[in-house]
């Protein structure tokens, strides 16, 4: 009798095990730590690729950001494209310019910068649907139903990519939706667009971006 209850008490156990496993996370922990050991190995920067980044140091010496005359931005991207022997590739700017400042001249100074250089990208931002939508292949997704663009100089005079990112569970970015299509427009990612001049500046041939069945 107790041989014939074994199979049963082990396959209790495996499935209490697995509960325990899934509604604790444990797997997704796990299956992070796996593709941070894959995928985010240190390796070496590029020194030709500039994202502007604004820190503490910054904004005590300038003070709130939307108090900033955009010839800031002007003086930084003529500062790092002085010399054409040193100048970087791509300048990105990882900031919403949605705006014009009324009464400011900085707008058009920094318009001016990005379109003379021609190595800036910029960023606009996506706003999903609350209400999800099923695809062609069955496949659940949240739709755009808006864009929140850079001021119309700026659009005009340099590339945009959408900021949007999804975070993990721990709260890292592991992946992102190259593409998303709205009103039939196609718009890419930030990080897409920067490869793209990347690569589009120095001749390189741009490798295709693997996708999984939701598009990231």
């Amino acid at each position: 009798m107790r041989k014939n209850l074994q199979p049963v008490l082990e396959a209790l156990a495996a499935g209490v095990i697995v509960f325990l496993l899934t509604a604790t996370n444990l797997f997704s922990a796990l299956d992070y730590i796996a593709r941070d050991g894959l995928y985010q190995a240190p390796r070496g920067i590029k020194s030709d690729i500039k994202i502007i980044g604004i820190d503490a140091k910054t904004l005590t010496e300038y003070g709130r950001i939307d108090t900033w005359s955009r010839s800031i931005y002007a003086d930084l991207i003529n500062t790092l494209c002085v010399d054409d022997n040193t100048k970087p590739a791509v300048i990105g700017f990882d900031v919403l310019f949605e705006s014009e400042i009324e009464g400011n001249d900085g707008d058009q100074l920094f318009s001016e910068a990005a379109a003379k250089h021609g190595n800036v990208v910029v960023v606009n931002q996506l706003s999903y649907s609350k209400k999800w939508e099923t695809d062609k292949d069955g496949i659940l997704y949240y739709p755009v139903d808006g864009v929140a663009s850079p001021y119309a100089g700026l659009r005009d005079a340099a590339s945009v990519g959408y900021c949007n990112v999804s975070q993990d569970s721990d709260g890292k970015v592991r992946r992102l939706i190259p593409a998303e299509i709205f009103e039939g427009t196609t718009y890419k990612s930030f990080a897409t667009v920067m490869y793209e001049r990347y690569c589009a500046i120095t001749g390189i041939t741009p490798n295709a971006i693997p996708t999984d069945k939701t598009g990231r």
